[in-house]
């Protein structure tokens, strides 16, 4: 016989990691939008399983807008739990409350968290061209053991005069069509309840419109302070970052572009001046979904093209590109973890996807995708249609995730929990 010749090595079968458990929710009668999540004061809750006993346990809150019109905000507890057969101990997520945010005309497409921990207000972006806020300082200060009052049930009561958990205290409305997306200067910004110290209060909001501008308000007088203009079609989110406080702003928009503003500029009159001191390309279609993560200096923009990009913000220059982390699908918006160790995608073929990200080396800046991240990325499939928005439960240790989607549902995902 000939000799045969030689086989090439097969590559090794990548084993597909199982879908994390996930708890889907349906509040909404249209697509959700937008999705944000804050850490709230650890709690007290009476658990009958526990004999009696008073169970210290850990609480968050989950804000979801809609194309209903109507913003939600869910409030959730999450502690360990034994079963009762088995003894074999596990995290438990369990819902205690919701309350809607009614005013807006239109459909929502955003909603932020004036902090990642008990925050003071909650900011909702919609079609009918304004941006609200709502007073969100009750998460922090209520008994969450107990339901709020939600407005359905008060407008019974006195018609007039609804009242709500989350009071709006400001319609934040230009003349720049609609509001596509919303963000604090203080989303990022912790404090610890047990030090003593008082939940950070925001001094700006920045509001994404269709008009390409880049609207920023004042928190304590609603009023607008300055605009930056220069994109050539619909700005669509922004982000606040910089080494001065809140000084940077990233934007992006559906000219296929992301943008940087610089605030800083000499007071004139009742505004600010803005100035653009970077426009970053290489998207090929709308750039939807921005994030900064201030612990590598790296920016993380998502497309339609279907491509993730990362940019090292000291030089304003593309460090990585993920070519199809949706298999060619868009790609809608992007989030850091607050370690900055992981990043999560939401993408038009119905699932979100969580990627590892590893610094080049400690004297470089900006973080790359882990060398297999695709292979060795987190699939969160579950949706029945596009994911629109993700984001990491802050202190939870990258541990719990929320989408929402353009099926009308909203879910929370625990990462070490499979399916």
């Amino acid at each position: 016989r000939e000799p045969r010749e030689p086989r090439e090595p097969r590559e090794p079968r990548s084993r597909q990691k199982p879908t994390p458990r996930s708890a889907s929710f349906h509040t909404h009668a249209q697509p959700v939008h937008g999705i944000a999540a804050c850490a709230l004061p650890e709690t007290f809750f009476f658990d009958r399983k526990k004999n009696g006993e008073r169970v210290s346990v850990g609480s968050f809150a989950v804000a979801t807008a809609g194309w209903d019109g109507d913003a939600q905000v869910h409030v959730f507890t999450d502690f360990e739990d034994c079963d009762a057969v088995t003894k074999q101990k596990h995290r438990r997520v369990d819902l205690c409350a919701t309350h809607t945010l009614r005013g807006h005309a239109a459909g929502l497409y955003a909603c932020a968290f004036s902090s990642p921990m008990s925050p003071t207000f909650l900011a909702t972006a919609s079609g009918d061209g304004s941006a609200r806020l709502w007073d969100a300082s009750g998460l922090w200060r209520g008994d969450l053991s107990e339901p709020f009052s939600s407005v359905k049930s008060e407008k019974k009561k006195n018609p007039k005069s609804p009242k709500t958990a989350f009071p709006c205290v400001a319609c934040l409305r230009g003349n720049d069509g609609e509001v596509n997306g919303v963000a604090f200067d203080t989303e990022k910004s912790f404090f610890s309840h047990e030090s003593g110290d008082s939940p950070v209060a925001p001094a700006s909001l920045a509001a994404a419109t269709d008009s390409g501008a880049v609207v920023f308000w004042d928190v304590a007088s609603a009023t607008r302070v300055s605009t930056a203009v220069g994109h050539a079609d619909a700005a669509y989110g922004a982000c606040f970052f910089g080494h001065e406080p809140n000084a940077l702003v990233a934007s992006v928009s559906f000219d296929k572009t992301c943008k940087v503003w610089d605030r800083r500029g000499t007071a004139n009159g009742e505004t600010r001046s803005v100035s653009c001191v970077a426009t970053l390309t290489g998207h090929d279609d709308d750039v939807v979904g921005v994030d900064f993560c201030s612990k590598t200096s790296t920016l993380a923009t998502g497309s339609d093209d279907g491509t993730v990009r990362l940019w090292d913000t000291r030089v304003w220059r593309c460090l990585e590109v993920l070519e199809a982390p949706h298999a060619g699908a868009q790609v809608k918006r992007v989030r850091f973890s607050l370690d900055g160790t992981k990043l999560v995608t939401a993408g038009g073929d119905g699932v979100a996807k969580t990627f590892a990200l590893r610094k080049k080396n400690e004297t470089a800046g900006g973080v790359r995708f882990s060398k297999n991240a695709e292979r060795e990325a987190t699939t969160l499939r579950g949706h029945a249609d596009a994911v629109f928005d993700a984001a990491w439960v802050p202190n939870r240790g990258g541990r719990l995730i929320v989408t929402a989607g353009h099926d009308a549902a909203w879910r929370v995902w625990d990462l070490e929990e499979g399916g």
